[in-house]
């Protein structure tokens, strides 16, 4: 590719109507296809299209490549004579039209566009199909800046709420270090719902000077529950997501039984766990310790199985107590799929010698 000469310039200012075919090389060309497209650099250049039948090989298309991320706004500016016609428009890389197309006869052409996916566009230029003219134009483009990346965090406060209860989501949207203050942060939800999974919208929040935006929500099911935190970008910076699962805590009750036993006796020990939990499964680890004079010793523990009760599970276990004593009792429900790990109250018990 070559500029064009000066004397092809010094001629047509001086009035030549015609230039010979072979000038024309000395303009900027690039192919007729995205296949065969240049880039569209440096800004200012001056290409010609032709349908005219003196020219011996007729150039009726140059398409050319241009490079843009995601949200870098680009505007491109285009002359020519005035009353002969141009096609133009923006294509992607599949040749879908995107700004175009459109013909002219004023000699001008603005096209401003923004991507929302980084890739190479196109600008394919024409001469108007069954007219016999040499168009000679010149392209001007402006590129604004590619958009910021951003990055956005997401906690839960508490970190593992109790049953049945709610929480507050926290979101800090940055640039870099930079926090960003007064964007939008939009919160969903995880859910089921009309037979199947979806991500439902339930929430947004501004971001305060430390780019942070909280919202109040709450538990799916009283079970795990993932939350997703996005910014949608705009104004100079690009969007972004984050996920975060929350797990709960079981209802879990302090084991029961009487509260005086006789050494050697076994009894039957009882408790509620929530939400139900698969009858005959064993989700419940009840821990027995026993006062040594100066701390309390963990003596064993013994899983408890479960059984359907209403709206809860009833877990149970027999256990004995080998030695007189203080002792106590304390339920443990372990981190399962969709729950966090969660500890009952303790229940003492005094053993007596027979």
């Amino acid at each position: 590719m070559k500029r064009r000469l000066i004397g092809i310039a010094l001629a047509a200012t001086l009035g030549l109507l015609l230039l010979p075919t072979a000038a024309f090389a000395a303009y900027y060309d690039s192919g007729s296809t995205t296949a065969t497209a240049k880039p569209i650099e440096p800004s200012g250049f001056d290409g010609y299209v032709s349908c005219d039948p003196a020219d011996a090989a007729k150039d009726y298309y140059d398409v050319w490549a241009i490079s843009l991320a995601a949200g870098q706004k680009i505007t491109l500016s285009g002359s020519w004579d005035a009353g002969k016609r141009l096609s133009y428009k923006l294509i992607n890389a599949s040749g879908t039209s995107l700004v175009g197309p459109s013909q002219s006869t004023v000699g001008t052409f603005s096209i401003t566009y923004t991507p929302s996916t980084a890739g190479t566009y196109y600008l394919a230029l024409g001469d108007a199909v069954g007219d016999a003219n040499r168009v000679i134009y010149t392209i001007t483009y402006i590129k604004g800046l590619p958009p910021a990346p951003t990055a956005i965090t997401l906690f839960s406060d508490p970190p593992y709420p109790a049953y049945g209860k709610g929480l507050v989501l926290r979101a800090t949207l940055k640039s870099g270090t930079k926090a960003m203050s007064g964007r939008t942060v939009k919160f969903y939800r995880f859910g089921y719902r009309s037979g199947k999974w979806v991500w439902d919208y339930f929430a947004s929040a501004t971001t305060d000077a430390n780019g942070l935006a909280s919202v109040e929500a709450t538990i799916f099911d009283n079970k795990k529950t993932t939350y997703r935190a996005y910014y949608f970008g705009g104004l100079g910076y690009l969007p972004s997501s984050v996920d975060r699962a929350v797990y709960p805590k079981v209802f879990l009750s302090a084991p029961y039984l009487p509260t005086t036993l006789v050494r050697g006796q076994g009894v039957a020990v009882y408790g509620a766990i929530m939400p139900r939990h698969t009858s005959g499964t064993a989700p419940v680890v009840i821990q027995r310790w026993r006062w040594n004079g100066s701390s309390w010793a963990l003596m064993g523990t013994t899983l408890a199985r479960v059984s359907d009760v209403s709206t809860y599970s009833k877990y149970s276990a027999n256990i004995g107590f080998p030695y007189a004593g203080t002792w106590r009792l304390r339920a443990i429900a372990p981190t399962d799929a969709d729950h966090i790990y969660t500890e009952s109250a303790y229940r003492t018990v005094i053993v007596r010698a027979p």
